[in-house]
């Protein structure tokens, strides 16, 4: 197995011994972090190497069997959290719209998903949270003013309001994410699951039902 093969780089030394018999060193100042689904793999020589910090996915995730009761909807989860509480501020007026759809969507499709479509490559949910928030970012990023935006013509700055206005709407709020919805979530599935999961978002209904 791969990671038994990483133990003389995790000792003192950090030497990585190759099966050639070559000896490739590390720097001083290198440092290797693994982020593992899980330690089925793992022997207890390489557990031993490692300073472990063990995180159950249900906690990073909305409304999780593992951690029930009120207080925790899909906003409040320490993914989508922190990703809102890091919106730059001409985006803020878009955070209490982008909480009522993450709320209104995000549970639900990740449990669609779960139970009742195929994913070719399993993908973990917490995962998928994060290729929805980075889809947004994607999405929302481009209609930001530029760093230069201060300094050009008037009626330029004026175009750039404009577009950050109109991304600003309900409306095309909702459709942006929709899109980034799409290819986050749905993303994962296969071909046959398409037309059930592109069924299940528009009947979604929510602040502003999806057409």
């Amino acid at each position: 197995v791969w990671i038994e093969n990483m133990n003389t780089v995790l000792d003192d030394n950090k030497k990585l011994c190759l099966t050639s018999g070559e000896i490739i060193p590390l720097a001083p100042s290198n440092r290797m972090m693994f982020e593992v689904e899980d330690l089925a793999v793992a022997s207890p020589a390489t557990v031993s190497r490692c300073g472990m910090i063990f995180v159950e996915p249900g906690y990073l995730l909305p409304e999780s069997r593992i951690n029930p009761g009120p207080g925790n909807k899909p906003h409040e989860t320490p993914l989508v959290k922190s990703w809102l509480q890091k919106l730059p501020a001409p985006l803020e007026k878009a955070s209490e719209p982008l909480v009522k759809l993450i709320d209104h969507f995000l549970h639900d499709g990740l449990e669609l998903v779960r139970l009742k479509l195929r994913m070719p490559v399993a993908a973990v949910q917490p995962n998928q949270v994060a290729g929805l928030l980075r889809m947004l970012d994607a999405c929302l990023l481009p209609f930001l003013p530029q760093s230069g935006d201060a300094v050009l013509p008037p009626e330029q700055v004026e175009q750039a309001a404009k577009r950050l206005a109109t991304v600003l709407e309900p409306t095309t709020l909702t459709a942006v994410f929709a899109y980034a919805l799409t290819w986050s979530l749905g993303a994962v599935i296969d071909g046959d699951s398409r037309p059930a999961f592109d069924e299940w978002i528009r009947a979604a209904g929510g602040p502003h039902p999806m057409t």
